[in-house]
């Protein structure tokens, strides 16, 4: 049995404005967030610089040469590396989360554009239509930009 969905024009075009508006707040706030983050990480440098010493210190029988030891030690070009295995070391310093950039130009449908730009052309067209209604296909495709 098939069914033939249809949603209100005025809902669409609310959403999506919504959207535009949701989507400008998150670029205006995202210088901020990437200053944060990049002093967050200047911090989580030094912690894991500091606990790895520490941990190096402490635990010297869980330095090995095998993949599966806590800290691993490694022959490279012109040194030896130490590789730490974050998840199976206790306590170890979690990473601070990288913003997102709320903009970015990408692929949508079958053009290499911004989220904004293409929301804006979606509210360009829904308000050019004189159509009440629009089909569920119309609805699903705009609502992968939501």
């Amino acid at each position: 049995m098939a069914m033939n969905i249809k949603v209100p024009t005025a809902e669409l075009i609310k959403l999506v404005e919504n959207r535009i508006e949701q989507l400008n707040k998150e670029i205006a706030e995202y210088p901020k967030k990437r200053a944060d983050y990049q002093k967050a990480r200047e911090k989580y440098q030094t912690e894991v610089a500091k606990f790895a010493l520490d941990f190096i210190k402490k635990n010297p029988k869980a330095i090995g040469w095998d993949y599966q030891d806590d800290v691993r030690i490694s022959l490279v070009h012109k040194g030896v590396s130490f590789e730490f295995d974050s998840r199976a070391i206790p306590n170890f310093p979690q990473a601070p989360e990288q913003p997102q950039t709320p903009n970015e130009r990408r692929h949508i449908g079958r053009d290499w554009t911004t989220p904004l730009e293409a929301l804006e052309g979606t509210l360009k067209a829904l308000k050019l239509t004189s159509q009440q209604e629009v089909s569920q296909t119309t609805y699903g495709s705009i609502l992968g930009l939501l």
